[in-house]
């Protein structure tokens, strides 16, 4: 079954450093993007996912289980891809996804999906650029420097 699903996205980012926490920032915007089921079992199957936002691409490998039949959940691994955010944050980060899908009709799901980052995002190499960090503090390596993305994602997929 192919999806094609779209819906609203909301962003945050937060920066660890040393202790002192910089908010990274939350946005929100619109998503689209596809998704397809594979059967593995009456109540369990894989759906591989690709989603776009202005912030972020999002590749998701879950797990689905049917709890009833009109609601799933699922689970997985994904890797989002921030584009625009090179300076402070490393480009690619794998990270971890849950979701619930809830069957309107025979064609028509409401999703409800989130993601956060596994590990550290964090580019130490840029961080001496970033506006955010107290007046003339450089970091070293020694720093502790921790990164992180999440997103959460209400939408409507639309089943072929």
């Amino acid at each position: 079954q192919i999806n094609l699903e779209a819906g609203f996205n909301t962003t945050s980012s937060d920066i660890d450093y040393s202790s002192y926490l910089l908010d990274g920032g939350s946005e929100g915007n619109f998503y689209f993007g596809v998704s397809y089921n594979f059967g593995m079992t009456e109540k369990f199957f894989l759906q591989p996912s690709i989603l776009y936002s202005e912030e972020h691409l999002l590749m998701l490998g879950m797990v689905g289980y049917e709890l009833s039949e009109k609601l799933n959940l699922m689970a997985g691994l994904g890797n989002a891809n921030l584009p625009k955010s090179s300076l402070v944050y490393d480009k690619n980060m794998m990270g971890y996804s849950f979701g619930l899908s809830y069957k309107l009709n025979s064609n028509l799901n409401l999703l409800l999906r989130t993601y956060s980052d596994i590990s550290n995002r964090a580019n130490k190499e840029n961080w001496e650029e970033y506006a955010g960090l107290p007046t003339g503090y450089t970091p070293t390596w020694d720093d502790k420097i921790v990164a992180s993305f999440s997103s959460i994602k209400l939408g409507l997929s639309y089943t072929f």
